[in-house]
């Protein structure tokens, strides 16, 4: 093979690889939207005992929301600590 046949070959490679890297669609990411929520709440349950129940509500709750390359929401995850403490009052 002569200079001139691997030049061409060279060339030929080049506008190749340079087509393809034109055409190629560029790599979207997928987003994560990530919310936090103060929680601070109170409630009494008048009905499951013959006293009442108070239950108090705090901490945090992150919701993260997931959208795929079109923009679409495809997964929510809800997590936090908000658990409650319960106090037995007969007042």
């Amino acid at each position: 093979m002569g200079i001139r046949t691997a030049t061409r070959l060279a060339w030929g490679v080049i506008a190749l690889l340079s087509a393809i890297a034109l055409l190629a669609q560029p790599a979207a990411a997928n987003t994560t939207v990530r919310n936090v929520f103060q929680v601070d709440d109170t409630a009494v349950d008048r009905e499951t005992c013959s006293f009442r129940l108070h239950f108090h509500f705090f901490g945090s709750v992150t919701v993260t929301d997931y959208f795929d390359n079109s923009g679409s929401l495809y997964k929510t995850i809800e997590k936090g600590r908000p658990g409650p403490e319960s106090n037995c009052c007969g007042d």
